[in-house]
C-alpha cells in the first residue's frame, strides 16, 4: 500500500502546481524542476535508508527521516521562488524515501 504514497504526493503536486506557481511567480516551464528535485531526493533516499539503516539501525533512521520529511514541508511551504522550491521538494522527496525505503520491506514480511 505504501508503494503508491509517492504518486499519490505526484497527484496532489500536479493539482496544486498552477496556484504554487502563480503565487512564487514562476514560469510554467520551470516547474518541471521541482518534479526533478523531488524525483532525485526519491532515489538518494531509497539507497541512503539502506546505508543508514545499516549503519545507526532502521528505528533510528525513520527518526531522522520523519524529522527530515517534517522541515522538507516546512521548506517547501516557506519558498520564495524557485530554487527554494527545488530545494523543498528535493529534501521532501529525500526524507519520505529515508522513511519508505525501510518500511516497505518490513510491512510485506508480516
Amino acid at each position: 500500500m505504501s508503494f503508491f504514497a509517492p504518486y499519490q504526493t505526484l497527484v496532489q503536486t500536479v493539482l496544486t502546481d498552477d496556484s504554487v506557481r502563480k503565487s512564487l511567480q514562476i514560469d510554467e516551464y520551470d516547474m518541471v524542476w521541482q518534479q526533478v528535485g523531488y524525483g532525485v531526493g526519491l532515489l538518494y533516499g531509497v539507497f541512503t535508508a539502506l546505508w543508514l539503516s545499516g549503519r545507526i539501525g532502521a528505528r533510528y533512521t525513520m527518526t531522522v527521516g520523519m524529522l527530515g520529511f517534517a522541515l522538507g514541508n516546512v521548506t517547501c511551504g516557506a519558498s520564495v521562488g524557485l530554487a527554494t522550491l527545488v530545494l523543498g521538494r528535493f529534501v521532501d522527496g529525500f526524507f519520505k524515501m529515508l522513511v519508505m525505503g525501510l518500511a516497505e520491506p518490513h510491512l510485506q514480511a508480516v
